[in-house]
């Protein structure tokens, strides 16, 4: 910042900072160090890759965002952080379908 802090916060989880400034910008920093959002990236990119066709196979069978997000509830075979990437594709996937 050019000039005065006059707010800050973080996030629960702790892995951000806000600041806002006098010089009316606000700044966020990340608290991570860049290794570990890397790596954080890195996995999030190989879970993206593996589970979108299983995601869109399921799309073109059923053609039924409401059928996979109750399949996604007990999938047992995936871990939490797979079901929530999957319900983040299944999203985006239907945000797509909106623009038709």
């Amino acid at each position: 910042h050019d000039r005065y802090i006059y707010d800050l916060t973080w996030q629960e989880d702790g892995e951000r900072i806000f600041t806002a400034s006098g010089d009316h910008t606000v700044r966020i920093w990340e608290t991570q160090e860049a290794r570990n959002r890397l790596c954080a990236r890195r996995e999030r990119e190989a879970i993206v890759k593996k589970l979108t066709p299983r995601v869109e196979a399921w799309l073109e069978k059923k053609s039924d965002e409401e059928g996979l997000a109750d399949f996604l509830r007990t999938a047992t075979e995936l871990s939490d952080r797979e079901v929530q990437i999957a319900r983040q594709i299944l999203i985006h996937h239907a945000l797509d379908r909106g623009d038709d």
